[in-house]
């Protein structure tokens, strides 16, 4: 209890330093079962950071290693709640959809949201 009470206050602590606004909008299913972005928007704030993905591909000739960027969204766990798979962001004129959430260490303290460029 009590490392998890210092970790939520030490991430509280950089996040209000030097995090930014987020405002995601909902996607919702219309009666056809199409997507569509709802006018609902949940606004939390967190740190923006990317990881490197490393994904091997193979052909006849062999196999190259590629890079790939993943943009997440460190946040706190009670802002997050409401946020789904396949919800929007707009940030810096690029589309993000979230594609996963992972709640980091299973303590209920912070969530890191999984982004992916909309093209």
């Amino acid at each position: 209890m009590q490392y998890s009470l210092f970790l939520r206050n030490k991430i509280k602590r950089q996040i209000a330093c030097n995090g930014q606004n987020f405002e995601f909008k909902k996607v919702e299913k219309d009666s056809y079962g199409q997507t569509k972005l709802s006018d609902k928007t949940i606004c939390i704030k967190g740190i923006f950071h990317q990881t490197e993905s490393f994904l091997k591909s193979e052909d006849s000739e062999g196999a190259r290693i590629v890079r790939k960027p993943q943009p997440m969204v460190l946040a706190l766990y009670d802002e997050c709640l409401e946020i789904d798979k396949d919800d929007e962001m707009i940030m810096s004129n690029n589309r993000y959809k979230v594609v996963g959430k992972t709640n980091l260490n299973n303590l209920n303290v912070a969530f890191d949201i999984s982004l992916e460029v909309i093209q």
